[in-house]
């Protein structure tokens, strides 16, 4: 099952960018705070993106 999800590294690798931005951004705006519920659907949507895409580009049995 770990080649069907060969995308989800990235989607996973761009969370902790997401965690990184908000950390920064949260100091610059939003008063010192991001909305849990922007985090919660930023961070739904990458992981979705990159289970949707590894699914979408293994349908064949060949990743990349």
């Amino acid at each position: 099952m770990v080649h069907r999800f060969h995308y989800l590294k990235y989607a996973l690798a761009l969370v902790l960018v997401l965690i990184g931005v908000k950390i920064f951004l949260g100091d610059l705006m939003f008063d010192g705070k991001v909305p849990a519920s922007l985090s919660l659907s930023v961070t739904t949507g990458l992981l979705a993106a990159g289970i949707l895409y590894s699914w979408w580009k293994t349908r064949r049995g060949t990743a990349g």
